[in-house]
């Protein structure tokens, strides 16, 4: 609905730089099912994402980065970090 915004920071290993959207939802419930130890997120021009764990492959419609509306400079604000889940 583009009211709400999230920003997350993850180690990867970046072959291609680049920049899409995806639906923060539906990427997040597919990727807590997910059990591969590595997921590989791409994109194409049309901003449509596949991601792949193991023999697992999904495809996700997405929008143009410039298309989003930026999110706010929060450099100043309060931040805090959270610990992964414990299995």
């Amino acid at each position: 609905d583009l009211t709400v915004g999230t920003r997350c920071h993850m180690p990867a290993k970046v072959l291609e730089e680049g920049a899409t959207t995806l639906p923060a939802k539906r990427f997040y419930q597919l990727v807590r099912e997910l059990t591969a130890a590595t997921i590989e997120v791409s994109a194409n021009t049309s901003d449509i994402s596949e991601i792949v764990a193991d023999s697992s492959h999904f495809r996700l419609n997405g929008m143009n980065r410039n298309e989003f509306p930026d999110l706010p400079d929060l450099s100043d604000a309060l931040q805090f970090k959270m610990p992964p889940p414990r299995e």
